[in-house]
């Protein structure tokens, strides 16, 4: 049904909202599109930049989301209560950010061909990062706030924070650049349906109308199409936002992994990174979904399969399951999909990721996943992952190349991650991944801008050739365990200790149990390391048990003084008005 043609205020939006009346998409972008009207300049920027003051007519105390995590704090308040950063306090170095730019736009030096395109470079520290400034058009220009395209977690400062950290700490000296590149249509069909395509195209040909009919305050014509594409494309768009260059910014995202896949395999460089948005792990075959429109890890997978790989894993420590590519992999036998996340028992976004999801088919096995049923997760509980699951499954695998979704929403400060792994923690992942096969990582997830940076950074001065950052001593207590732990007298004999799991939280440990006891159905690095965590665990609950069963026997043998109960007294009968009898119960057989 077409929408009157009446302007709409936003006062008329909120009483239609007081009523429990849920309005469509379209009658809010046109409420507050007329409000926006009015406050922001007729001609838009092309890339946004970060601002350190308000919009004109904004006071400063009301501005409260944190330009570094994106977090709302209460009125009044100056520090963000998330990350610990004044709210205001900017992030991104816009002359770092120009300078960094400038240089990934220069053309790429001319290297002779190869005669033998197999062979790769014996020069370890040989990594080609690629990244396009175009990423940053894409934005979500339908926020309800003061602050355009800043409102969105997925924002165009992730990869601005992370750019002019590379450009700050010189690590862009240090790689091959490249700039990146649309993904061809062939390659998008390898994974995804042609009704993705048309459906991810359609709705940013009508976003694009959309901000020309913010411009002016007509809002007839295009609420049809605003509501004619919501009900069209539903089965194929769920909860991603459009504008004008969301198609463009989509295929770059795609194109740029394929190419650093490509380059990879075939031996241009020994280990690639890829700075791209949208991320993509959440994309199924048809639809687009979780910030996600096309899956630009299984992209890149299929890609160096074309370029001569046969086996590829993807690794996906994101904090959020990545259903969309393990749900295109789900019956292929060539591509390992591997996945630490939280799960929380089904009920943390997406909902799927059980450690008995293994695959279909011919896929049977090659779908691994780690499940955390809870927040807090920290580095002793990714490492032990690491550690007895997706390193010893990987190496019996043998991939010819690791594509890592490095998302970075599990960093400590993240505003939806709810995890604890610090900057080193990553480092050691991308060190044990790396050392398995040449590594691409494609950036996911990650919503605080200077943990994502920091984050990514250690990443690369690994893929680089340097050791991983040292990890911080943490007390048994603080990792999360639960109980008392007493220690041996020769710890070098102790099957406990001896396994690394020392500090794991007893959750985790739960998890990785599960994962080994599900996958050593089909891999014969689960049942071997299944067995010593086993064995492992059963020490340590016989050391529990030696030290709380007297505790619990004192406390059984402890007689208490007998509880005085004070003497009930009579209650008085109730009294029973005069004149008045009980009517005898009557059935409901009895009135017919």
């Amino acid at each position: 049904m077409q929408l009157p043609k009446l302007p709409i205020t936003t006062d008329a939006f909120l009483c239609a909202r007081s009523i429990g009346r849920m309005p469509s998409k379209s009658f809010i972008s046109r409420c507050w599109g007329q409000k926006e009207a009015t406050r922001r300049p007729q001609q838009r920027e092309t890339v946004p930049v970060a601002r350190a003051t308000a919009p004109p007519g904004i006071p400063e105390h009301q501005s409260r989301e944190c330009i570094n995590c994106n977090y709302t704090a209460f009125r009044g308040t100056t520090t963000c209560e998330n990350c610990g950063r004044p709210l205001r306090e900017e992030v991104v170095n816009q002359e770092l950010l120009a300078a960094a730019i400038e240089y990934m736009e220069q053309p790429e030096a001319s290297t002779p061909d190869k005669k033998k395109p197999s062979k790769r470079s014996d020069n370890a520290a040989d990594v080609l990062l690629a990244y396009d400034d175009r990423c940053r058009r894409h934005r979500d220009e339908r926020t309800l706030g003061p602050f355009l395209g800043r409102g969105h977690p997925e924002r165009p400062e992730r990869v601005a924070a992370i750019m002019a950290r590379l450009k700050e700490s010189e690590i862009l000296k240090r790689c091959k650049h490249h700039k990146g590149r649309e993904a061809k249509r062939e390659e998008l069909l390898a994974v995804h349906d042609e009704a993705l395509l048309e459906a991810v195209e359609q709705a940013t040909k009508v976003a694009a109308l959309a901000a020309e009919r913010d411009k002016t305050t007509w809002y007839g014509p295009l609420d049809a199409q605003l509501e004619a594409m919501e009900g069209k494309n539903s089965k194929h768009i769920q909860d991603v936002y459009f504008n004008s260059s969301t198609a463009v910014c989509a295929r770059l995202a795609a194109g740029s992994a394929a190419e650093v896949a490509r380059r990879v395999v075939s031996g241009s460089a020994r280990h690639g990174a890829a700075i791209i948005r949208p991320p993509g792990h959440h994309a199924e075959s048809s639809v687009a979904m979780g910030f996600c429109y096309y899956n630009n890890a299984a992209v890149a997978a299929r890609a160096a399969q074309a370029a001569g790989a046969r086996r590829v894993l993807i690794m996906d420590w994101d904090v959020h399951h990545g259903n969309g590519t393990q749900r295109i992999f789900y019956d292929d036998a060539s591509v390992m999909y591997m996945s630490t996340h939280r799960y929380d028992h089904s009920c943390f976004y997406p909902g799927t990721g059980d450690a008995t999801e293994t695959g279909s088919g011919p896929g049977v096995g090659f779908t691994v996943n780690v499940p955390w049923n809870g927040g807090g997760v920290r580095d002793e509980d990714m490492l032990a992952a690491f550690r007895y699951v997706i390193r010893p499954l990987a190496a019996e695998f043998r991939p010819d190349i690791v594509i890592v979704s490095a998302g970075f929403d599990a960093a400590e400060g993240d505003p939806l991650g709810g995890c604890r792994i610090s900057t080193a923690g990553f480092s050691h992942f991308a060190a044990m991944l790396s050392a398995l096969a040449p590594t691409v990582m494609l950036l996911e997830g990650g919503y605080n801008l200077i943990a994502t940076a920091a984050a990514t950074e250690a990443c690369l001065r690994v893929l680089l050739g340097e050791q991983p950052l040292p990890l911080q001593e943490r007390l048994q207590a603080r990792a999360g365990a639960t109980s008392p732990q007493p220690q041996p007298l020769d710890p070098a004999a102790d099957p406990w200790i001896m396994s690394g799991l020392e500090g794991v939280s007893d959750s985790a440990v739960d998890s990785v149990c599960l994962a080994l006891r599900v996958q050593s159905e089909f891999w014969d690095a689960a049942r071997k390391h299944k067995a010593l965590l086993d064995t492992a665990v059963a020490v340590r609950q016989q050391r529990k048990d030696q030290i709380l069963r007297p505790i619990f026997q004192a406390s059984k043998n402890t007689q208490l003084p007998p509880e005085t109960v004070p003497p009930k007294l009579p209650q008085p009968e109730p009294e029973q008005p005069p004149n008045t009898r009980s009517e005898p119960q009557v059935g409901p057989c009895e009135l017919l």
